[in-house]
């Protein structure tokens, strides 16, 4: 595990958290506006989180005493995160906002 590892996963861990409580918090609180309101904003933590990982594991990383050459990459996983991370937040917040809705309203769900 490089020095990058740790705050990134630190930065991740919150955003996932974060997101799992907004989508709960959704599915059982609200109607079909309000649980799409707590996806999107769930989506943006999960990627922004990705982002700030990203951002301070690289930093973290430069900054220890002789770091490798790979602390000091072109940018490119940091300008993927920003571009394409919002592809796995969704489908990690679209998982989540499935099973937060079984588990909120299973009848609705069977009814439907």
């Amino acid at each position: 595990m490089t020095p990058f590892h740790i705050p990134f996963f630190s930065w991740l861990i919150a955003g996932l958290i974060l997101a799992v409580f907004l989508i709960y918090f959704g599915a059982k609180r609200f109607r079909l506006l309000g649980q799409a309101l707590c996806f999107i904003s769930a989506v943006l933590f999960v990627w922004l989180s990705l982002i700030i990982g990203t951002h301070m594991g690289y930093g973290a990383w430069q900054s220890i005493s002789d770091p490798p050459d790979e602390a000091f990459a072109d940018g490119a996983k940091l300008m993927a995160s920003v571009f394409a991370g919002w592809l796995p937040s969704g489908i990690f917040c679209l998982i989540v906002l499935l099973i937060a809705r079984l588990i909120a309203q299973p009848r609705a769900i069977v009814q439907k």
